[in-house]
């Protein structure tokens, strides 16, 4: 822990910085390992088509060239991901990066991505756990990777994951978590953006893909995975 904090110094030094510029991912310390698995199962996976974004332009976008046709890019709130303004079955994939945990009625938003995108697309949806709150214009939840599965009941999961270590939440609260993270192994930052402890996600997400017609079977679960089932309101006091 200390170490990291004195690499993220060290790396940001006006001085000595330079020595880091190189061989640097463009992932900051709470995206670096969320967005490397989400690469790593889109490389494996059939990817057509438009694609339709609601938080903007971003790495998960990216990840998706050259196999897509076209990018409709949005933003919520402009365009409401609880109502979506577009026909049924349109899109090859849809991307909700860091937005379900904005919204009133996160069912509703999958439930949305899930109808207009076509049989066989693509939902990605990343969000937060153990994070402070951030206005976008309002904070409203969190997500275990388990509530994720639950929001998406009925498409075949992908993927569901969470991120998240003691050392990069000290690094969070202290508001040096932003700088990009080196590409080589042995340095402390990479070796705390790629350590998972289950127990401590900050980031959690999940694929899941539509399917061709209505399943008769509840969603399998393809991977093990952490936290409860259920969402909470942020401030909200869950009783065991």
């Amino acid at each position: 822990m200390v170490g990291s904090l004195y690499a993220y110094w060290w790396m940001n030094h006006p001085r000595f910085g330079f020595f880091f510029k190189r061989g640097r991912s463009p992932f900051h310390l709470t995206r670096f390992h969320m967005y490397k698995r989400i690469q790593d199962t889109l490389s494996r996976v059939e990817v057509n088509g438009q694609v339709l974004s609601v938080s903007g332009r971003g790495p998960i976008v990216d990840m998706l060239r050259p196999r897509i046709t076209q990018v409709v890019e949005t933003r919520y709130p402009e365009v409401d991901i609880q109502a979506l303004p577009y026909d049924d079955n349109v899109f090859g994939v849809v991307v909700s990066d860091q937005v379900l945990e904005h919204v009133t009625d996160p069912r509703q938003a999958v439930k949305e991505s899930l109808r207009v995108v076509r049989p066989n697309g693509l939902i990605i949806h990343t969000t937060c756990f153990l994070n402070p709150i951030h206005l976008f214009p309002v904070d409203m939840w969190r997500f275990s990777p388990e509530a994720l599965i639950q929001l998406a009941a009925g498409a075949e999961l992908m993927e569901a994951g969470g991120w998240g270590n003691r050392s990069a939440l000290l690094l969070m609260f202290m508001q040096v978590g932003h700088g990009v993270i080196p590409e080589h192994y042995d340095h402390p930052l990479h070796r705390t953006a790629s350590y998972n402890d289950e127990r401590f996600p900050i980031v959690t997400w999940i694929i899941a893909r539509k399917p061709t017609a209505t399943p008769t079977a509840p969603l399998q679960k393809t991977q093990s995975l952490v936290g409860e089932s259920e969402f909470f309101p942020v401030g909200a006091i869950r009783l065991r």
